[in-house]
């Protein structure tokens, strides 16, 4: 197995659904292979976060009354003298338990409908907030490498078909390493990775937002409006551009981020 071929063997890996040879060889490329076994890791890790930013949420009665209503029917059936229909006992049970199967299953799609989310937290700061943790512990989070910030702009609007301001943030001793094509709310997205010391900083850039954003906290330096999230240790900072939405994802500081900004709109304006 190669690096190459090893993304497309990764979310098999990690449900645990490949069979014996294939998931042996797998795991001997991981052993012989960092960048792979990091990205296995990252992966692993962002469903743990995943996992444990579930809320719990409560079942509707009227699904918790369906049920047992139908096991009280049930019940009361195998209580009754036994008379199968004329086409058979064993056809009977199997629809008596089919009606059951429906009545869990909409039960379980219920449960599996529920957002992924915490009290009071905008939507879209948990998942910027995981796609910057799912790539950021990589050796090579970009996958376009680079340090011109024409380049990866260049690179970028090519794949996703709109205009991105790449930032060139080498005098506050932030570095671009390259760019990256992501989702954000199912809409592809540009990612832009910096690395300052061994602190990731993430610039996504996707189609704006709008009024959606009302729900974070808005902030105005200097004559701008940003809105501002964290979570998981992580602080978020958005802001409008044209069309765009920009968001900066990092742990470095407040003041990193709106620093960053502005080096963006000097970027922008020029």
């Amino acid at each position: 197995m190669t690096a190459h071929e090893f993304p497309s063997y990764l979310q098999a890996y990690c449900d645990g659904e490949l069979e014996v040879s294939k998931m042996l060889e797998v795991e001997e490329h991981l052993h012989a292979c960092p960048s792979c076994r990091q990205a296995m890791e990252a992966e692993q890790a962002f469903r743990e976060g995943l996992r444990s930013n579930i809320a719990r949420e409560p079942v509707p009665p009227h699904l918790v009354e369906r049920l047992r209503s139908t096991i009280a029917d049930l019940e009361e059936q195998e209580r009754r003298p036994a008379r199968p229909p004329a086409w058979g006992g064993r056809a009977w049970l199997a629809a008596a338990a089919s009606v059951l199967l429906i009545t869990l299953g909409g039960f379980l799609g219920y449960l599996i409908a529920q957002p992924v989310s915490e009290p009071g937290l905008h939507p879209l700061v948990t998942e910027l907030v995981s796609e910057h943790m799912k790539f950021a512990p990589l050796d090579n989070p970009a996958e376009h490498p680079s340090a011109s910030t024409k380049q990866v702009a260049f690179w970028v609007e090519g794949r996703i078909g709109y205009p991105v301001v790449v930032p060139d943030y080498s005098d506050s001793g932030i570095h671009l390493l390259g760019g990256r094509v992501t989702r954000v709310s199912g809409r592809r997205a540009a990612y832009i990775v910096y690395e300052k010391g061994r602190n990731i900083i993430s610039l996504f850039a996707f189609p704006q937002y709008g009024s959606s954003l009302s729900g974070l906290e808005e902030i105005r330096r200097e004559g701008r409006s940003f809105r501002t999230g964290e979570h998981q240790g992580q602080q978020i900072l958005l802001w409008g551009s044209g069309e765009m939405t920009y968001a900066l994802v990092s742990d470095v500081g407040w003041d990193e981020l709106f620093d960053c900004a502005r080096v963006f709109f000097e970027t922008a304006d020029s």
